[in-house]
């Protein structure tokens, strides 16, 4: 599995149609216009591989 950056996986995001809609604390949640909601954690480490492969399967995401 690949290991995304919290900006890198961001932008997998943006791709596919979510937008940013607030932050609360670490977190930012990102909307899409279905009204699916996205929350990630914020932090210099980046987010696991484990937790970006279940948001990929789990949503649909397309990485490429």
């Amino acid at each position: 599995m690949r290991k995304f950056s919290t900006r890198d996986f961001q932008k997998v995001l943006k791709k596919n149609g979510y937008k940013l809609e607030r932050t609360k604390g670490s977190h930012l949640i990102y909307k899409n216009a279905e009204g699916t909601h996205i929350a990630i954690y914020q932090c210099g480490r980046g987010i696991a591989p484990s937790v970006t492969h279940k948001l990929i399967r789990d949503h649909s995401l397309k990485v490429a």
